[in-house]
């Protein structure tokens, strides 16, 4: 297949050839913003050797992400702080329109007075 000049290239090709640029510089930058974030001991390598894999083509920062990470467990600091089952006691809490009895702790719906 010969190669084409940009000249050359319908508008379709010229529109794919863009996005495809667009997509292959998000992944690069994506990958290289992580890698230079994340302490040596989660990448699995050396980091230098991935900042430069990262730049080859979509190779390189797909395999970063999938290969070149550690996963770490959540530890006590990464999970909420809040209980799942906490709920708040009343509407103005919730933004919503309901009413909540301290005492039964069931949600009752309310209705605009002029609503019919």
């Amino acid at each position: 297949m010969a190669r084409k000049r940009w000249n050359e290239m319908s508008e379709k090709q010229k529109a794919a050839t863009v996005v495809a640029a667009a997509v292959q510089l998000a992944l690069a930058a994506a990958a290289w913003a992580d890698l230079a974030r994340r302490p040596a001991e989660q990448v699995r390598g050396p980091k230098v050797a991935w900042g430069l894999a990262i730049a080859v083509n979509f190779v390189g920062p797909i395999s970063y992400f999938a290969l070149g990470r550690r996963r770490e467990a959540l530890g006590p600091a990464l999970l909420p702080t809040t209980a799942v089952n906490e709920q708040p006691n009343n509407a103005m809490e919730t933004g919503s329109h309901t009413s909540r009895s301290p005492a039964d702790g069931v949600a009752a719906f309310s209705t605009p007075a002029n609503a019919e």
